[in-house]
């Protein structure tokens, strides 16, 4: 028969497939050579790591209860809106050839840390 994984384990699984895809990405981004593509591999690493952020979200707002999960939606409003401030920010003070680099690494390295700290959620508010 087929054991269907908790929140809590599909969770854990989504968060270690997102930081194993980010650190990957991270290493290829060593090795690349032009601007170009250490920018798309920053891209990536960001659009990996708010896939990721996207799949938690949903998976906190299914299985945490109404009343935290209203709290924890004020709390990640706010550090959307740090997390974009940031991002400019840095496009702002830089404007040079690596300032969307620098943007898009930010950006995921934000976004990792803050799918962590959903993994965290998760796992302490469901069963």
């Amino acid at each position: 028969s087929y054991k269907r994984s908790t929140p809590s384990e599909e969770a854990r699984s989504l968060y270690d497939d997102c930081k194993t895809a980010y650190e990957d990405l991270n290493t290829k981004l060593t090795a690349v050579s032009t601007q170009q593509e250490m920018n798309t591999c920053a891209g990536e690493m960001y659009t990996t790591t708010d896939a990721c952020l996207n799949q938690l979200w949903q998976l906190l707002k299914d299985n945490v209860p109404e009343d935290k999960y209203q709290e924890i939606l004020k709390e990640q409003l706010q550090w959307i809106d740090d997390k974009e401030a940031a991002a400019a920010k840095i496009l702002e003070e830089n404007d040079g050839t690596s300032a969307q680099l620098n943007a898009s690494l930010d950006l995921a390295t934000r976004t990792l840390d803050r799918c962590e700290i959903l993994l965290t959620y998760i796992q302490a508010n469901t069963q």
